[in-house]
């Protein structure tokens, strides 16, 4: 919009608001004034106009002009105004991108969210307006929200801004120094960019190709951006001016990029072909740095009209490449993307009615993701690669042995993003993991892959299932080291008439191993309830246990410490000579040739608030950071850690022994479980002490 038209539409939106903004401090009416520009470029209606600019001054003034304004207007002020009292500067950096959701979920209308950019820019620019350490703290929420939603929006000339006047308040010296090295304006560089453009035109024109060629001045913290994440000094930023060049179809493209390097000499090392070989998320482009007119480095992307259609609004949009896919709420993408075709429809004057349309409505929780062939496939959020893999076919997902994101090999349990590239890995014949249906292992969100894979476990004869469920019961009782097992019991505990019932059970999915080592010892001796936190007189419990020794109760025993017993373990006690009841394991191996008179039958009720030493081994393919995945499962279990001891080998494999203090067996059996479960542990079982 002309900048006529501008201060046009300004005071007109602002004609009933010429008392309050006379009253306003100068410093206020001026930042009002600035706000109300802003929006009027993007031709916003005239309630968006006045909440700008209202918002933005002082107390007394905002309430003098609320009561002078239309309802409409007064409903966009409150609705931006709660979008901006929360303090999103507080937040974690893992946490920002939920939130710029629930930014434009909260609002029921977008041009709230207008207006909430827009009051932001003359804030960070007039250093007077807030103290300095205020003006810092709205910098940083808007380098982590505002910003990122202005680019999403399309709202370009808002965004660079916003990123800018942040980047001067976070990091001042950051921003001189890349401000000093442009040596000029913005203008400067446009006008510059004008030349380049019209040279570009007039080239085609002569060629006889059709096609639209404009420039993009790159701002200041683009530039900075690009350094960090290339990791390279700012001398070798080379799209610090670049222009955009469309055409009808991928030929003209290369014909284009004959006519560039033929009038300019290309930078060597800068030319990627990315309509040949397209990114992970299916852009395509053809990117190039020449040397143009006085010597400076421009960057031209050459691409067809299809090509700039799905990098701007489709699965491949400019903001989700470079953000990584974290913008999964695809229905909002949705509306977004049309958002921003209808600002473009403004600016070319081809539409009217922009406060109409400004509605947002329909939020689902979807992400789209991409096959090899470049085929879309729409999954729930948090769905991961086994997902994926039954949602093309039942077989693939049966076959499905790993998967590649983005050309990577990556976890099973991994969530897939928006705009991922997933290629399934398969097996020769079908063998689905049971793991896939544990709950707590991630591998499934979907109901329709878990009933698949029960389907799958089902359809096998009833004998293979026993033969099955036998073996990794009997994996799972070896784990644990637990002698003369009461199965018969925990099958008729689980509901199943007989041992058969149970290991087919196990064999068909619908039992974890995990769930029967778990009962095992719960039959044994159920585990109390945790107790309220011990006054500090009472944080160190006696060391003998309650037992009972045929009708005779309260028997002072305590644990032996060759086999280091706990509650849950199936135990009998030994009458030492001089140290009273010993109380072991009933597999522990100094029981063997011990006088059997001495050892006696014993039911063990140990103190509640006991604590008790168990001793782990892990056999793992060795990795950084290996030992901190493991110490990181044992914290979160809730176990101690009095010790723990690590080694690798020269073929690639590590061992670690952990001394672990929990409450109880049912705890160790949970902890081994879920240390079993990382990607690089091949097995963790439960070990006698070391001598």
């Amino acid at each position: 919009m002309a900048d006529d038209d501008v201060r046009r539409k300004v005071r007109a939106a602002l004609d009933s608001l010429a008392a309050p903004l006379a009253a306003a401090d100068a410093g206020a009416r001026a930042r009002a004034e600035e706000a109300a520009a802003l929006l009027a470029e993007i031709d916003v209606d005239a309630p968006s106009i006045r909440a700008a600019a209202v918002l933005l001054l002082d107390e007394d003034a905002r309430a003098a002009a609320l009561d002078r304004v239309d309802d409409e207007t007064r409903r966009i002020v409150e609705g931006a105004m709660r979008l901006l009292a929360l303090e999103w500067e507080q937040l974690e950096q893992h946490q920002t991108e939920r939130l710029r959701q629930m930014f434009l979920v909260m609002a029921e209308d977008l041009r709230t969210v207008f207006v909430a950019l827009a009051t932001r820019i003359p804030l960070l620019r007039d250093r007077a307006a807030l103290p300095a350490e205020e003006r810092r703290r709205l910098a940083a929420a808007t380098q982590a929200v505002f910003a990122p939603l202005a680019g999403r929006l399309g709202i370009w000339h808002l965004k660079w801004q916003l990123e800018d006047l942040a980047l001067r308040a976070v990091e001042p010296e950051v921003y001189q120094r890349v401000k000093a090295h442009l040596a000029e304006k913005r203008s400067a560089r446009t006008a510059y960019l004008d030349r380049v453009v019209s040279i570009l035109r007039d080239a085609l024109d002569r060629a006889k190709i059709r096609g639209k060629v404009y420039g993009r001045p790159k701002h200041i913290a683009s530039i900075v951006k690009k350094m960090r994440r290339k990791k390279v000094p700012l001398s070798e930023i080379y799209d610090m001016l670049a222009v955009r060049v469309i055409v009808d179809d991928v030929p003209t493209c290369y014909a284009v990029l004959g006519i560039v390097h033929g009038m300019f000499e290309p930078v060597p090392g800068e030319f990627d072909d990315y309509i040949a070989r397209p990114k992970g998320n299916d852009y395509r482009s053809l990117h190039t740095a020449v040397t143009g007119p006085g010597g400076r480095v421009v960057e031209i992307q050459i691409r067809t009209w299809s090509m700039h259609e799905a990098a701007e609004y489709g699965i491949a949009a400019h903001w989700r490449y470079k953000e990584g896919g974290a913008f999964r709420k695809q229905a909002l993408a949705d509306k977004i993307d049309w958002l921003r075709r209808l600002l473009e429809w403004q600016d070319e004057g081809a539409g009217d009615g922009l406060a109409e349309t400004l509605r947002s409505d329909v939020f689902r929780d979807q992400v789209y993701v991409l096959t090899p062939a470049g085929e879309i496939v729409d999954l729930p959020e948090g769905a991961t690669p086994v997902d994926f893999a039954y949602r093309i076919h039942t077989q693939v997902g049966h076959r499905c042995r790993g998967a590649k994101v983005n050309g990577r090999i990556v976890p099973l349990a991994t969530p897939l993003r928006t705009g991922d590239r997933v290629e399934v890995l398969t097996h020769k014949h079908p063998q689905p993991s049971r793991d896939w249906l544990n709950p707590h292992l991630g591998y499934v969100r979907t109901a329709s892959a878990r009933q698949k894979i029960r389907q799958f476990f089902r359809s096998l004869d009833r004998a293979q299932a026993i033969e099955t469920g036998r073996a990794l019961v009997a994996r799972e009782v070896e784990r644990l080291h637990v002698s003369n097992p009461p199965l018969e019991a925990i099958a008729a505990a689980l509901g199943y008439d007989d041992l058969k019932g149970l290991y087919a059970a196990v064999g068909f999915g619908d039992v974890r191993p995990a769930q029967v080592g778990a009962r095992l010892l719960e039959h044994a001796a159920p585990e109390p309830e945790p107790p309220s936190p011990a006054p500090a007189a009472a944080a160190s419990p006696p060391r003998g246990a309650g037992v009972s020794v045929g009708d005779v109760s309260g028997v002072l025993g305590h644990p032996a410490r060759c086999c280091a017993p706990v509650p849950g373990d199936d135990v009998v006690g030994y009458v030492t000579r001089g140290r009273g009841l010993s109380i072991h394991r009933r597999d522990c191996p100094n029981l063997r040739g011990r006088e059997p008179e001495r050892i006696v039958e014993v039911d063990w009720h140990p103190h509640e608030r006991r604590r008790h030493t168990v001793h782990l081994r892990l056999s793992c393919i060795d990795r950084p950071g290996l030992l901190r995945d493991v110490l990181d499962v044992v914290g979160r279990e809730g176990a101690r850690l009095p010790r723990a001891d690590a080694s690798a080998a020269p073929d690639g494999t590590a061992t670690i022994d952990l001394t672990v203090s929990v409450r109880s067996a049912a705890d160790a059996t949970r902890l081994l479980d879920r240390l079993e479960r990382l990607p690089y542990v091949q097995e963790a079982v439960r070990i006698p002490p070391p001598a």
